[in-house]
């Protein structure tokens, strides 16, 4: 593996990848390896050890005499004594805190385990705590009191990993670092008194156990202009519905090997987050950005590794590596063709609920109208008693689905005998739906819209009609409402035969086509 050149402290340093997949999250596999790169306590044994056993080989040399060599080798052998008296008091009393490390310091500088979602691995601290049945009371802890007596059985007493260990989704487990983000990137500044004292105001809407302790990258916390989390509080303001997020946090232990394990040196090596929309957000990213960085890994071309510094100055390299089982091209189209047939049902099922009588948009070539209109009233005719007659007619190209609905008579109405106004009400709705599609028609030549001709009508006492009067009007042809006063005519005869006919028989001199009302064919 191929460190990078900057040691970080955070894994919020690293760069952090999206990712979309419809295979099921369960498939996932990441390898992580850990691996000491420097320390400091095995620096300072190493020089020690140096000093102590050259004045011994060069007594030897120098005197070749028995007295000589037991004189100058007394004191090495006194200083080699107390350089191995002290670490075995230092061992036996790191096995006597219950730290089987001390005694291995050796053995457990590295890691290497393969994880998989949602994949719970103990750390030194949970495992004194979920070991007692006596602390466990909740059924988490009695589920997890469980699941460590099973790893402890299958590994023979022994932890899977030295360092590693993982908080899934189901712990009560907050990433400080996450909200405790600086508002620059700047080193040198400093919160202000107010920053400081929004920190904590900020903590009692952080849900899960946060430990206040634990000090944050930039050594305090401040405030992040662009919050990127949710709370009771914001969405009360904002009423906006949070996404439901599941979450996953690869740590690594790194307490040194003369110290309890506390919680200030557990370091998160790797977060994985997924939303509700299933997109999965890994950082570090596991994936390159360019041809170049693939070719600089000689040794795994998937993983790309990092330096990470612990508080008391130890560094430790680690590479978190994709390692999931590739579909093959068999399986991948039985998938698809399997996804093809939920898909199909899901909207079979959903149009038999539905239903599929909808009309489809017109084509390019084509327009549709849909005329909601009303034939209100009529007022200042003779009679009292009126209908209308209305006829639409269609020019070419223009079609309708009912051909019923282009002719038809309103009820019969008549003027109020409290109201001398004059005014018949009728207040007929018309709903019409117009399509034009005429492909044949030339460029050069304008749309013909149709045209609605009417027909005022008039009932005596006797049952006898007679016409009152003829208008006509075009379609609009601009969306929205209109209003329209139509002034009405008749053709009259003025001879002493017609009158008297109107009057005792009746019958009036009528069109012979109700389309004469416009400009005649």
């Amino acid at each position: 593996m191929n460190p990078i050149d900057r040691a970080v402290t955070s894994v919020h340093e690293l760069p952090i990848a999206h990712y979309r997949s419809l295979d099921p999250l369960k498939n996932l596999k990441l390898r992580v390896t850990l691996k000491r790169a420097t320390r400091v306590g095995r620096l300072i044994a190493d020089s020690v050890t140096h000093q102590v056993s050259v004045p011994v080989v060069t007594a030897a040399v120098a005197t070749g005499t028995g007295e000589g060599t037991a004189a100058t080798a007394a004191p090495a052998a006194v200083t080699t004594a107390g350089t191995t008296a002290g670490t075995t008091a230092g061992t036996t009393a790191g096995q006597q805190r219950g730290h089987p490390r001390a005694a291995a310091a050796d053995d457990d500088d590295s890691d290497d385990y393969t994880f998989s979602w949602q994949e719970k691995l103990f750390s030194r601290r949970e495992e004194d705590m979920y070991s007692d049945p006596n602390r466990c009371i909740l059924p988490l802890q009695v589920n997890y009191h469980n699941l460590l007596t099973e790893v402890r059985e299958k590994n023979g007493g022994k932890r899977p990993t030295h360092h590693l260990f993982t908080h899934v989704d189901h712990d009560n487990f907050t990433d400080t670092e996450e909200f405790q983000r600086g508002a620059t990137t700047a080193a040198e500044e400093k919160p202000t008194f107010l920053e400081e004292r929004l920190i904590s105001v900020r903590r009692r809407h952080l849900e899960g156990h946060i430990d206040t302790t634990r000090p944050s990258r930039d050594s305090c916390g401040r405030i992040q202009p662009v919050a990127t989390w949710q709370t009771d509080t914001r969405l009360a303001v904002a009423h906006t519905t949070p996404t439901r997020c599941l979450y996953m946090y690869i740590m690594a232990d790194l307490t040194p090997n003369h110290l309890e394990p506390t919680a200030q040196d557990e370091y998160i090596l790797c977060t994985l987050k997924v939303n509700a929309n299933g997109v999965l957000s890994v950082q570090p990213d596991i994936t390159f950005s360019s041809l170049a960085e693939v070719q600089s890994q000689s040794e795994s071309p998937h993983s790309k590794s990092y330096l990470l510094e612990t508080r008391h100055q130890e560094l430790f390299e680690f590479s978190v590596q994709h390692i999931s089982m590739e579909i093959d091209k068999d399986t991948e189209k039985k998938e698809k063709d399997l996804l093809k047939e939920v898909y199909r049902r899901r909207t079979d099922m959903l149009t038999s609920v539905v239903g599929d009588d909808f009309q489809q948009p017109p084509s390019v070539d084509s327009a549709r109208v849909v005329l909601l209109g009303e034939i209100v009233s009529a007022e200042g005719f003779d009679a009292s008693s009126l209908y209308v007659r209305y006829l639409i007619n269609l020019p070419e190209g223009w079609y309708v689905t009912d051909t019923a609905c282009l002719s038809g008579t309103t009820q019969l109405g008549s003027t109020s005998f409290l109201d001398w106004s004059g005014v018949v009400t009728f207040a007929l709705p018309l709903e019409i739906e117009f399509v034009y599609c005429d492909l044949a028609r030339p460029e050069d030549r304008l749309i013909q819209w149709p045209e609605m001709f009417l027909e005022v009508c008039s009932i005596d006492y006797w049952s006898r009609q007679n016409v009152q009067g003829y208008t006509s009007m075009r379609i609009p042809d601009m969306p929205g409402m209109h209003v329209l006063c139509l002034s009405s005519w008749r053709p009259v005869n003025y001879s002493t035969r017609s009158m008297m006919q109107e009057v005792f028989v009746g019958g009036t001199p009528q069109l012979e086509d109700l389309m004469y009302t416009s400009v005649p064919k």
